[in-house]
């Protein structure tokens, strides 16, 4: 039996935008709340969560991603404020939301979940919020000093993200956290 391989889609977030997300961590990082915050190369946001998958599947799935990605037209989507999930009160974790084409982008999530479920795969039953992860709060150290960071930034602008295609990626768990490796790139019409 071969080993199997966590994978998920997601859209890379390019470099200026991620160099400004990595500036805003800074100024959160000040109020020395307990997060682990995530590094700048592993900013992503998530289109969908496939799991464990079997090496042979890996085909289909790509072939799958194929189809989808050749009938979706690019999207423009601004990186904007910066929020606690599931809010502030009980915050978790730390993420930038997006403004823009944000039905495209919900219509090619349904469209590929109803492709993975037709591989045998079983789609997280959670609605992906379009965010990218910053940080997940770990403890209570310093919460109100976050919040009250937090709340400043709910309406930043981190810059238009041109979606002009999506990855898919395979996730290790690294020593110091996972590790994403991009399998393949599918561009977007």
């Amino acid at each position: 039996m071969s080993e199997r391989i966590r994978c998920f889609v997601a859209v890379t977030i390019d470099a200026a935008i991620s160099r400004r997300l990595e500036r805003e961590i800074g100024y959160f990082q000040l109020a020395g709340a307990d997060v682990k915050w995530v590094p700048r190369d592993s900013f992503h946001l998530t289109v969908s969560f496939l799991g464990d998958l079997e090496p042979e599947l890996l085909i289909d799935v790509e072939e799958q991603l194929e189809e989808a990605a050749q009938g979706v037209a690019r999207m423009k989507m601004m990186v904007r404020g910066v929020a606690a999930l599931p809010d502030l009160d009980r915050p978790r974790v730390i993420a930038a939301g997006f403004d823009g084409d944000l039905d495209k982008f919900k219509n090619l999530q349904r469209d590929l979940k109803g492709r993975f479920r037709s591989l045998g795969i079983r789609a997280d039953k959670k609605i992906f919020a379009a965010h990218v992860t910053l940080g997940r709060v770990r403890g209570d150290r310093h919460l109100d000093e976050l919040k009250t960071r937090l709340a400043k930034s709910l309406n930043r602008r981190f810059g238009m993200l041109s979606v002009t295609g999506v990855e898919l990626y395979m996730s290790d768990q690294g020593p110091k956290g996972p590790i994403y490796t991009p399998l393949k790139r599918f561009s977007l019409i």
